[in-house]
């Protein structure tokens, strides 16, 4: 069989090889165009993965930092040497700071609140922190009250209210206590005796519960972060 390119019709191959040519180049900006999509949601992804990173981390930071403010050892530390009268002035200045400090985690926790209110699973932890917080700050308000107190005559009225506040935490704690506290104040008429016995039931039983609080709150806090990465780290 032979061929003559007189033959060949110019025409048809050249709208043939155009229209080829038009296909690949379609084809080719179809696959640029999923693959540049593809690019952009993993780019967004990316973006919303270190956001949510960055927000998860600053919310433990400051989960941290006023779980840190509430250690058990400064009730048990501090309240044994202010009943055993080895209190320093460098004891005052420490719970005075104490005391200011938990002021200032009461509001740190107060803004947490308002800026995880629409985060429910974030509420229970928080819930649990706050309570945390609370027990050591009836220790940090009471200890600051009776220390302040004690070096003021004229301030019986704040150690008689000291006394109250102590003994109604230990009941509400350990009704048991209830006997205990009337004993006290049968047998030490002195409000100053008083405040001294309440305060050894008062430490104890406090320091208890905080000690099993934070306990608690550590493996839930825990879980949080173990769940929460696990999601951060599905988003790509």
């Amino acid at each position: 069989m032979k061929f003559e390119l007189n033959t060949i019709d110019w025409n048809t191959i050249s709208a043939i090889a155009t229209t080829l040519a038009l296909v690949i180049a379609y084809a080719t900006i179809i696959v640029s165009n999923r693959q540049e999509q593809k690019n952009r949601e993993f780019q967004l992804k990316l973006m919303r993965q270190d956001s949510e990173q960055r927000n998860l981390n600053e919310f433990i930071n400051k989960v941290i930092e006023i779980y840190n403010g509430t250690n058990p050892l400064d009730i048990l530390n501090y309240s044994s040497k202010f009943i055993n009268n080895q209190f320093t002035e460098q004891d005052k200045e420490v719970i005075e700071q104490n005391a200011n400090n938990d002021q200032i985690n009461c509001i740190r926790l107060n803004v947490l609140v308002i800026l995880m209110d629409k985060i429910e699973y974030a509420k229970p932890l928080i819930k649990k922190l706050g309570d945390i917080r609370e027990t050591y700050g009836v220790w940090a308000r009471n200890m600051s009250q009776i220390m302040m107190s004690f070096d003021n005559s004229e301030h019986n009225e704040f150690i008689v209210k000291a006394i109250n506040d102590m003994s109604n935490v230990c009941l509400q704690y350990n009704p048991t206590y209830i006997t205990h506290i009337q004993n006290i104040k049968i047998l030490k008429p002195n409000p100053k005796e008083q405040c001294l016995k309440i305060l050894e039931c008062f430490e104890t039983e406090v320091s208890m519960q905080l000690q099993q609080k934070r306990k608690d709150f550590e493996k839930q806090l825990y879980e949080y972060v173990k769940t929460e990465q696990k999601r951060i780290n599905a988003i790509i």
